[in-house]
């Protein structure tokens, strides 16, 4: 019995000559692949680095900002694949695994800036992604389920106090 991997390996080499597109099933993996690779992007790269923001002073939080703006700047140009028109057209009905990775880090934006006092997702320097995530604060599914402002701001305070006191301590 032959290798599966060799046989898919096989038909991909037979089949992508020069000008040519994937056929339908290999163009849906690879898409799939592609949200993978992004959704690993978000969860081990930029909520480790948003961590280190909110749980950091002076030059680590200088140096985790830095960090962050700079995967924000590989973020933007990657997802430009995903909105080729520039502009985020999200299903309503259906929010993807990036929608919700987005909106559960840069969602509660205006609480991070609240508490920070600093921009985290600029409309200017992140353009793409700053309309990605008004676009996802729209749904009527994040709007009943994201909790008051207020409420955000609290529980950033929060977790920045006991991360310096306990840095201190």
């Amino acid at each position: 019995m032959e290798n599966p991997s060799l046989s898919l390996s096989s038909f991909l080499n037979i089949s992508m000559k020069p000008g040519r597109m994937l056929p339908g099933c290999c163009l849906m993996i690879y898409e799939r692949a592609k949200v993978r690779f992004w959704a690993s992007f978000l969860n081990q790269q930029l909520f480790e680095d948003m961590g280190r923001v909110i749980t950091s002073d002076g030059e680590a939080q200088e140096k985790a900002t830095k960090d962050l703006f700079e995967k924000l700047t590989i973020l933007e140009e990657g997802m430009k694949d995903f909105f080729p028109g520039g502009t985020p057209s999200i299903n309503g009905e259906n929010m993807g695994l990036l929608d919700i990775l987005m909106y559960a880090l840069f969602g509660p934006y205006k609480a991070h800036e609240e508490v920070l006092g600093m921009k985290m997702i600029d409309p200017e320097r992140n353009s793409l992604l700053f309309s990605w995530v008004m676009a996802l604060t729209e749904l009527p599914v994040v709007k009943e389920s994201t909790p008051p402002h207020e409420k955000l701001v609290a529980l950033v305070q929060f977790i920045r106090q006991n991360a310096l006191q306990s840095c201190v301590a």
